[in-house]
Order: C-alpha cells, then sequence, then structure tokens
C-alpha cells in the first residue's frame, strides 16, 4: 500500500491521519492497459463476485490530462468506479430501467494518491455512499442488475475507458461497509475476512488475497512492466506554526511544513477571540510548493492598530478541494511597550506526532494548560492497548515524549495505524502515527 494522505492539526485540533506502507502499484498507460478477473463471453464473472450489495474501493493516482471516461474498477452492465472528465463518478446498469451516472463534483487529476469507494445496495433509497479520502461525498441510489460480466481494473469494458495511471488496493465485499469502516481500514494491510471477495494488492503480481483465488489476469501489460515502485509525500505535514512581533511592531507568522503534496496554498486568519469562526482573512494566497523536503513560510500582518490580544489561525487548501486549519496562535500587542507571544498556552492538547510515518520511534509533543496528571495510552487498529506511559504530575506547559515502537513486553510492534490518546486530568486527546517498516 501507500504512504497516502496524512493532515495534522497543530496545537487545539485533532484529525485522522491516513498513510502507510509498501511501495508498489500498477501503472497503466491510459490506452490499451488493464487486468481482467474472469473471462470474455456470458457467463463470465466469477460467481462470488456478481453482486448488487457490496462495496468496492482503490487506492488511484491520475497521470496525464485524463479526457471523458477512465475506469477505475467496473463490472460491465453492472456497476462501476470512473473518472468521466476526471469528475469521481459511479456507473450502474439494470435491465428496464436508465442507465445510472452518478457525479461527485470532485476532480482528481492532481497527480496525488486518492483513496475512492462506494457502498451499494440496489434499489434502496440513498442506499449509496461515495468516499474520497475516507470521507463520504454523495449519496444516491443505484440499480443494479445485469452482473454476469467479468470484473475489471482500470478498463470498463469492450475495449475502452482505459485509465491512465496508478491503481492499488482494490478491493471488493459483498456487504455494505460503514464510513468508520472504511476510513479506519483503507490503510491497512488485510487479511481473509467475511465479506472480502476481492483483494488485488499489486504486490509484484494480480493475486487475490482475498483467499477466493479470483486471481487477475494482465492485458498489454509488459514483463517487467509491472509492478512500479512509487515514493509518495503527504499532502501537508505541519511541523510547526507561530505568531511573534518584529522590531516593527508587525505580527511575523511563520509556519514549517516537513512535505507537502497536492497543495493548493495556504491563507493566513486573524481574529480578536479564541474563535476561528470570527476571524477574517488577512492574508493573500501564499502559494505551496509542493515538495518533499522541509519547507518555511513567513507572512507579515502590518496592520494592528488597536492594542488587545489577537489569534491567528492558517488554512490549508488542497487541490482536492478539502480544507484544513491549523491553530491558534496568540499575540499581545500593547503598544510602546516589548511584545512577546506568551510563555504560558491558553489550552491542553497534543501538538505534533513527528516523524510519521516512523520507524522505529517517534516524538510525541504536548502543551498543558495547567499543572495535570499526564499518561499516554497507545492503541493498533483493533483498539488493543499495546504500550501505557506514565508521566506522572506535569506542570503547565510544553513537554515531549518519545515511543519507540515497542509494546508493554519491549517487543517490536508491526506495522499499522497506531492511535495515542493523551490523558491530562479529565481531559483526553487522540492523534493517529503510523509504523511503516
Amino acid at each position: 500500500m501507500k504512504q497516502k494522505h496524512v493532515l495534522f492539526t497543530i496545537l487545539l485540533f485533532v484529525v485522522a491521519v491516513s498513510s502507510i506502507f509498501a511501495n508498489q502499484a500498477v501503472e497503466l498507460n491510459g490506452a490499451s492497459q488493464y487486468i481482467s478477473v474472469g473471462s470474455p463471453g456470458l457467463p463470465a464473472s466469477p460467481a462470488a463476485l456478481n453482486i448488487n450489495i457490496g462495496t468496492v474501493e482503490a487506492w488511484i493516482k491520475t497521470s496525464g490530462p485524463g479526457t471523458v471516461f477512465r475506469a477505475i474498477v467496473a463490472k460491465q452492465y453492472a456497476w462501476g468506479i470512473f473518472l468521466l472528465n476526471n469528475e469521481l463518478t459511479i456507473y450502474s446498469w439494470k435491465a428496464g430501467t436508465a442507465f445510472g451516472q452518478h457525479q461527485t463534483g470532485k476532480f482528481l487529476n492532481d497527480n496525488v494518491w486518492h483513496h475512492v469507494a462506494f457502498s451499494f445496495q440496489s434499489g434502496v433509497t440513498n442506499g449509496t455512499k461515495i468516499y474520497l479520502d475516507g470521507l463520504l461525498v454523495a449519496t444516491t441510489t443505484m440499480f443494479v442488475d445485469h452482473h454476469y460480466r467479468e470484473l475489471q481494473i482500470g478498463e470498463g469494458g469492450g475495449g475502452f475507458q482505459h485509465f491512465n495511471g496508478q491503481i492499488d488496493e482494490v478491493r471488493v465485499w459483498n456487504c455494505v461497509r460503514t464510513a468508520t469502516e472504511i476510513a479506519d481500514n483503507m490503510n491497512v494491510v488485510l487479511s481473509p475476512q467475511p465479506c472480502l471477495i476481492g483483494y488485488w494488492r499489486m504486490e509484484g503480481d494480480f493475486t487475490d488475497s482475498s483467499g477466493y483465488g479470483h486471481h487477475g489476469t494482465p492485458h498489454g501489460i509488459p514483463d517487467p512492466g509491472f509492478p512500479v515502485t512509487t515514493d509518495i509525500t503527504l499532502p501537508v505535514e505541519l511541523s510547526s506554526f507561530t505568531a511573534a512581533f518584529t522590531a516593527g511592531l508587525f505580527v511575523e507568522l511563520q509556519w514549517t511544513t516537513q512535505s507537502e503534496s497536492g497543495v493548493s496554498g495556504f491563507y493566513v486568519y486573524r481574529g480578536v477571540e479564541n474563535d476561528l469562526a470570527t476571524a477574517m482573512m488577512v492574508s493573500p494566497l501564499i502559494e505551496a510548493t509542493n515538495t518533499s523536503d522541509q519547507h518555511n513560510y513567513r507572512y507579515m500582518d502590518t496592520n494592528l492598530i488597536e492594542p488587545g490580544t489577537y489569534y491567528y489561525w492558517l488554512s490549508v487548501h488542497n487541490y482536492d478541494g478539502s480544507v484544513d486549519y491549523h491553530g491558534p496562535s496568540m499575540v499581545q500587542y500593547k503598544q510602546n511597550t516589548d511584545q512577546e507571544v506568551p510563555d504560558i498556552p491558553l489550552f491542553s492538547g497534543l501538538k505534533s506526532v513527528y516523524p510519521n510515518p516512523f520507524n522505529p520511534s517517534t516524538n510525541i509533543s504536548y502543551t498543558l494548560l495547567k499543572d495535570a496528571d499526564l499518561s499516554f495510552v497507545i492503541t493498533n487498529s483493533r483498539g488493543q492497548t499495546v504500550r501505557r506511559i506514565s508521566e506522572g504530575q506535569k506542570a503547565a506547559g510544553d513537554g515531549k515524549i518519545v515511543w519507540n515502537g515497542q509494546d508493554e513486553n519491549g517487543e517490536a510492534c508491526a506495522s499499522g495505524i497506531y492511535h495515542i490518546r493523551m490523558n491530562a486530568g479529565n481531559q483526553s486527546f487522540v492523534k493517529k502515527a503510523v509504523l511503516m517498516k
């Protein structure tokens, strides 16, 4: 699987992390290459794949401009997930009813890894859900009837609608997966389990890892044209966001990204209350570099007039249309006096986990509003506790601990997603971290 789509919110806000694992995928040329499961003719598809209730998932990364149809995973005359002029779209077919086309308004021609998925129940009103990067983006009604054709990866059937780009981790289920199940497992390498009837990991061949034996057949893909090795960077990993006064009594905002991918740019917001909803945008778009290397940004706010306390936020605008907010960072403006960022934090919380993904250890930074009894509990993706770290009574301020990637017995933990929960008094805060070996 890939190191795909990691978002961190510094300071007060905590959001989910998505990323992981190995570095292989199949690359398709958009003209003649695809993978089939089953054989042409009728009936063609293995019986277990003839479903009208289920869930379909894949990781994709586009290349080239892309026009009209590009199939990701499809069963001709049944269902399919495509890009239509770069817009994430699903299709359905049912005898005696109209051909179904369901668009999402999400455009993916950005050369960035995305997880796409849809779950469906034929004929159930609003029983079809479409997901992008683990988030629900559309709900619709879908009808499926003719479902006996072969399943195809990277082609829509009939020798056309070829995908140009990379496809990885294709999964087909004969049950409806919930939003939580999709988001929590899209970065996890799976073992055979109930409902999973097709699982093509693209790790050196087209073997079905579901246990059903639905192995894929390549078409037009030269040997050794598969697999390709990928080096996926993180959409944005922000390691700091600070505000400080300059000698000219302006406020200088600085932030550092450890890596970027698929980011349009940044905006700075300022407010007089610790409430993002009341803040105003004070900067133009600050264009992102989209580099895998560390990059430092600066913006100068020269428009403070009245003395008082000011709060700053940073918004990150991604090419997929999503926006992430970081902050606040606070300054106190006192005319004719020295200015400084206060030493005492305004909140308690987890600030960052870095590096992330990590191997073998990672730094967990936190801040405390007041003295508190501090502990950390680390659980795996199944909710099992693997490590407890007690820090005892800690004074207000910033701090850091290091997790060495080991469990309670001193054994190295396996690759995967881990939840780090910080308990400070009666408050709890959670971030996700990825151990990648």
